[in-house]
C-alpha cells in the first residue's frame, strides 16, 4: 500500500495543474490516471480551482452589489426626506406620497396609508415603500412583497442609515474574499453527492472501486460544472434547478471514469 501511495504522489508531481484542469473536462480516459493520484492532491486541486473560478465568477455579483448600495446611499442622502424606523414601522417626514424616478424605476413613498399596491401597477418597474412593507414590481413578473417585521429589531433614522451604508459598501470586499471559499465548500458537497451516485454505478457494475477513490474521481468530474457555474455568474444568467444540472454533468463524467477504469483493468488482466 505504501508503494502505491508513493507512486501516486510521484505521478501527481508529473501532472501539472493545467493538465488536470484540461483533461478532467476533455478526456474521460485520463481519469484512469486520476484514480492513481492521492486524495490530498485532488482536494488541493479542488481548492485551487475553486478559488480561481470563484474569484472570477463573483466579481460581477460583487460589483453589482456595490453599485446597488452606492445608488441607495446616493438616493437617501440627496432625495429621501427625514425618516425613522422602529419596531418594524417606517415613519417619513413631509408631504406624501413622494414619487421619485431613478433610471427606469419609479419609487413611490407613502407611510400615511393612502397609497395602495395597485397604484404602482401602471409602472413597468417600480418600488412602493409603505410604513410596514415594501413592494417591488419588475416588468411582467409577480409583484414581490417584503414586510419590515423581519427586521423589526433594527432601529435607525436617516443619519444612522447613511452611516451604515459605508459598512454595507465595505462588505462588498468581504464578499469577494469569502465567496471563493464558500464556493470551495459547496464544491466539496457537490463532489460528495456525485460520489454517492457513483457508489450505485460501482455496485451495479461490480467495479470494486473504494469509496475514497470514487470521491477523488468525483472531485475531478465536477470541473466542467464549476466552469459553467463561473460563466453563468459572469453573464448573470439564472437557470431553474441549475445545481441538479451540475450534479448530472459530474455524474456523467464519473460514470465514464468508472467504465474506463474497468476496461483498463480488464485489459491488464488479459495481459
Amino acid at each position: 500500500m505504501a508503494k502505491i501511495q508513493e507512486g501516486g504522489d510521484y505521478m501527481d508531481k508529473n501532472i501539472s495543474f493545467v493538465t488536470k484542469f484540461y483533461k478532467s473536462m476533455t478526456s474521460p480516459k485520463f481519469y484512469i490516471k486520476f484514480n492513481q493520484i492521492s486524495l490530498a492532491a485532488a482536494v488541493v486541486y479542488l481548492f485551487t480551482i475553486s478559488l480561481i473560478l470563484g474569484l472570477i465568477g463573483y466579481i460581477r455579483p460583487t460589483l453589482n452589489y456595490y453599485r446597488f448600495m452606492d445608488t441607495i446611499h446616493h438616493e437617501v442622502v440627496y432625495d429621501f426626506p427625514e425618516f425613522n424606523f422602529s419596531n418594524g414601522i417606517l415613519k417619513v417626514d413631509g408631504k406624501q406620497p413622494i414619487l421619485l424616478r431613478k433610471s427606469d424605476y419609479y419609487i413611490l413613498i407613502d407611510t400615511t396609508g393612502k397609497t395602495k399596491v395597485s397604484d404602482i401597477e401602471k409602472y413597468n418597474k417600480s418600488v412602493l415603500i409603505l410604513k410596514d412593507k415594501a413592494f417591488i414590481k419588475n416588468g411582467d413578473k409577480p409583484i414581490d412583497e417584503t414586510r419590515y417585521s423581519i427586521i423589526k429589531f433594527l432601529h435607525f433614522d436617516k443619519k444612522q442609515f447613511i452611516q451604515s451604508m459605508y459598512d454595507f459598501k465595505a462588505g462588498s470586499f468581504i464578499i469577494l474574499i469569502a465567496a471563493p471559499v464558500l464556493f470551495f465548500v459547496s464544491n466539496l458537497f457537490t463532489a460528495f453527492i456525485v460520489s454517492m451516485l457513483g457508489t450505485l454505478v460501482n455496485a451495479t457494475l461490480k467495479a470494486g472501486i473504494k469509496y475514497i477513490n470514487l470521491y477523488k474521481l468525483s472531485i475531478y468530474s465536477i470541473t466542467t460544472s464549476m466552469v459553467l457555474s463561473c460563466i453563468r455568474r459572469i453573464l448573470g444568467i439564472n437557470i431553474i434547478f441549475i445545481n441538479y444540472v451540475y450534479i448530472i454533468i459530474g455524474f456523467i463524467y464519473l460514470f465514464l471514469a468508472i467504465r474506463n477504469i474497468l476496461i483498463s483493468e480488464a485489459k491488464n488482466m488479459e495481459e
